[in-house]
């Protein structure tokens, strides 16, 4: 590892996470330390760096300079490692992603099977977590690239690429009567007892949007548990007669999972899951090919798709 000036990294954090106290705690630094670091490089360059603007903080015209050549001295610090450890054949290290539970269980596990077929000395650590937190870890630099759900994240911190379309749908025990009926309506799903995600989840927030958009609040609903991951809910709904909104993703096959796709006569819930990284970062080569390797890994599940196509509800169905 090429040693790094610490000042620059403190600025550039201060900056673009909009306070000392961010910055502090994504560096895991004492915000007296990132002070410190800010007031050194002023001393060295002569001149202030930031200035408060109300309740924010800017940049000076010196810090402005400052910070377009910072941004790029830690951007050639990267680039130059990369290319010392590709001269020196030396191509590992460690990847961290973090990942909804969804994306982690059922997509990922091929998709690392096949970059590590490439690069074979990379490990990959993976942090699964709602949407929500993903998004923190990714904002503190702990995680380097995240794999989320459309909902209420603030994504206009990141570099954002669309990844996959999934379908949010109502299962059932395959037991319970609902299984076999027909054309379902809102009212006959609404009067049903719940079993939903936690707070902070995408799936719960996109949940939430679907019923309001339709003159139902989600705490009008009977709600029999809320549960902190995917397969919890999906254990639960199949050992009771309770009906929850999940993932077709995390379906799979049907036939072993005890589940029914309820038929219902409304349009279905998609929701868009998307690739995550930070602005004004240098994108690693290993990381730009582990984001191809998840590109083609997503051609792979649209093929795996075609083959349960009968899981999935007609949009034909739904056409206005």
């Amino acid at each position: 590892m090429i040693k790094r000036d610490p000042r620059l990294k403190a600025f550039h954090s201060v900056v673009t996470l909009g306070g000392f106290s961010k910055a502090a705690e994504a560096l895991a630094l004492s915000q007296q330390a990132v002070s410190f670091h800010i007031k050194s490089l002023e001393d060295e360059v002569g001149a202030r760096l930031l200035q408060r603007q109300g309740k924010n903080l800017g940049l000076t015209e010196t810090g402005e300079i400052l910070f377009h050549y910072a941004r790029q001295i830690l951007d050639l610090y990267s680039a130059a490692e990369d290319a010392l450890a590709k001269k020196n054949g030396i191509s590992g290290g460690t990847l961290s992603i973090g990942a909804t539970g969804s994306i982690a269980k059922y997509c990922l596990p091929r998709i690392i099977g096949e970059f590590r077929k490439v690069y074979p000395t990379v490990s990959i650590a993976v942090s699964v977590a709602n949407s929500e937190k993903i998004s923190e870890l990714l904002a503190r630099e702990e995680i380097d690239l995240g794999l989320i759900s459309g909902g209420s994240v603030d994504l206009s911190r990141f570099t954002v690429e669309p990844f996959f379309e999934d379908e949010l749908v109502f299962v059932a025990a395959t037991e319970n009567p609902l299984a076999k009926t027909q054309d379902l309506s809102l009212a006959d799903i609404v009067a049903c007892e719940f079993v939903i995600r936690e707070k902070g989840s995408g799936t719960r927030t996109l949940m939430e949007s679907y019923f309001h958009e339709r003159g139902t609040d989600l705490s009008s609903l009977s709600v029999a548990a809320v549960m902190g991951s995917t397969d919890a809910v999906k254990e639960s709904v199949a050992s009771t007669e309770s009906i929850a909104m999940v993932s077709m993703l995390s379906l799979g096959d049907l036939k072993y999972s005890g589940l029914t796709v309820l038929d219902t006569d409304f349009a279905p819930l998609l929701r868009s899951f998307y690739i995550i990284r930070l602005r004004d970062s240098y994108f690693r080569r290993i990381l730009d090919d582990f984001v191809k390797t998840l590109r083609a890994g997503n051609q792979f599940r649209h093929a795996d798709n075609e083959n349960n196509v009968t899981h999935f509800h007609s949009q034909e169905k739904y056409k206005e």
